[in-house]
């Protein structure tokens, strides 16, 4: 009998630690690290993961940017718009986010949707255009 609690309590404290494996985000196989959607602050031709945590990993590199605003000081007819490319995970196939227009992406056996909420600098009039200054602000949420 003490033997088969020994084992009881063995088993128990394995599934605790699998199961705080999440809320530490150590990588392993479960689906419920972060409920709700992430942010990631991201520079021109830099790579960052969303959802450091578990099997859904989203590793990001920003590719390059379109960038059509209207600049600060100058009176416009049309606002503009902005669009970069990501390249999800290590392929070669780009990603284009529109500027606040949600886009669904799969990676590894997941779904994601992002949406680019935030594209810096502004363009300002009279300021060279300098795509290395670029920083991008992505809201994530895993679907």
């Amino acid at each position: 009998m003490g033997n088969m609690k020994t084992n009881l309590l063995l088993a128990l404290g394995i599934l605790l630690i699998i199961g705080a494996g999440c809320s530490g985000k150590k990588t392993g196989t479960c689906d419920n690290c972060i409920p709700g959607p992430e942010t990631v602050i991201i520079k021109y031709q830099q790579k960052k993961t969303v959802f450091n945590c578990c099997a859904d990993q989203l590793p990001i590199t920003f590719d390059s940017v379109y960038d059509s605003r209207c600049p600060l000081g100058a009176e416009c007819f049309w606002a503009g718009t902005a669009t970069i490319h990501i390249r999800p995970g290590t392929s070669g196939t780009d990603e284009e986010l529109l500027w606040q227009i949600p886009k669904k992406i799969s990676y590894l056996n997941h779904s994601y949707t992002l949406k680019l909420v935030q594209l810096n600098p502004v363009p300002s009039l009279g300021v060279p255009y300098d795509v290395n200054k670029y920083e991008a602000t992505i809201v994530v949420n895993r679907n």
